[in-house]
């Protein structure tokens, strides 16, 4: 009985051994592929990549499209309660 119990507490020890070098080398890998990701997203940019496509395609360097900007828009406030109904109508002509 002493024997089963001793490779049982064996076994269970093992394990757990086991279990914690490989949390201890995955945490420690998770931390090294952070630390080059990191480096890696702060030398990106989006002209040297785009000049690194364009060199792997044999293309010509393609201008950067100028950035879309939006119209400025104002939201306005209504307190439903003091709509009138003109505000309530549907429109009168169909917009097209």
């Amino acid at each position: 009985m002493k024997k089963l119990e001793w490779e049982r507490v064996e076994g269970i020890h093992s394990a757990i051994n086991k279990f914690v070098v490989y949390e201890k080398f995955a945490e420690m890998n998770n931390k090294y592929d952070v630390q080059n990701f990191s480096k890696i997203l702060d030398e990106f940019t989006e002209d040297s990549e785009l000049e690194t496509i364009c060199e792997n395609l044999g293309i010509n360097k393609v201008k950067p499209q100028p950035r879309f900007e939006f119209a400025s828009y104002e939201a306005k406030k209504f307190d439903i309660a003091k709509l009138s109904m003109a505000q309530l109508s549907p429109p009168k002509e169909k917009m097209s």
